[in-house]
């Protein structure tokens, strides 16, 4: 089973798909006892305890929450304050969470010099990662916070793999406290005919969007046609042209 959610759904949409888990789970037996019942199991009890675990949330689920947060990939700025919305959900359903985190590379950054021999394989890192710390651990769902090219392949490899109860949460981008209210995305890099400083400096031209919701626009009246010109892009330049006049 899979969701599909996205930042702009808020917190608490978050938290309330998040927490359709638990009734999935409930339906048979759990994987996480293999390492939390039965008197064999006394060890592995004493080390879940010793992070600060309850008798009651040892008795839940145990959900995997695998956030893919860094610091140097700008569209995981957030990914912190999804994580602590799922494990909130997961709390309010009855579930057990464990926050647990892979590598992350940011294609932009690793481009156009030899680090971009590594962001590929990262991927296949990713999926094992994640499919060691499930199996390891007897998670019994798992909650994927991902954002950027190979992180997302990586984590539906290893739900796959797994095919255990799953949801993923797909990050889209933030509002930079630069744009001055004004939202630019990747695609805006490209379209500007100016070194890339003037992505945060020249922002007046390009089209606002309020961080708020806008209201609907507002019908039409009698024959009217809803004027929906768009204004022209600017002519397209190449990541090669960027590089070299950031390069001067």
């Amino acid at each position: 089973m899979c969701f599909l959610l996205t930042y702009r759904h808020g917190h608490d949409i978050v938290k309330a798909n998040v927490s359709r888990l638990i009734p999935v789970m409930s339906e048979s037996a759990m994987r996480s006892d293999v390492i939390k019942r039965g008197l064999e199991r006394a060890p592995h009890r004493a080390l879940l305890r010793a992070m600060g675990l309850s008798p009651r949330e040892l008795e839940q689920p145990f959900v995997g929450v695998v956030n893919s947060f860094s610091e140097v990939i700008p569209g995981h700025k957030h990914l912190q304050t999804i994580s602590q919305a799922v494990k909130e959900g997961v709390y309010s359903a009855g579930g057990t969470p464990f926050e647990v985190n892979t590598i992350a590379v940011c294609d932009g950054i690793a481009m156009n010099h030899p680090g971009m021999r590594y962001s590929l394989p990262s991927r296949e890192l990713i999926a094992d990662s994640v499919e060691i710390l499930a199996q390891a651990h007897a998670f019994d769902a798992l909650v994927f916070i991902a954002s950027c090219d190979k992180i997302v392949p990586g984590m539906l490899l290893a739900a796959v793999r797994l095919n255990i109860p799953s949801i993923f949460c797909a990050i889209v981008a933030v509002v930079s406290p630069l744009t001055k209210g004004y939202v630019i995305t990747i695609s805006h890099i490209g379209r500007l005919g100016s070194p890339l400083w003037s992505v945060v400096t020249d922002v007046p031209a390009l089209a606002p969007c309020p961080l708020e919701e806008s209201p609907p626009p507002e019908p039409p009246v009698g024959d009217a046609e809803p004027n929906l010109a768009v204004p022209p892009e600017p002519p397209i330049i190449s990541s090669v042209n960027i590089s070299y006049k950031l390069g001067k």
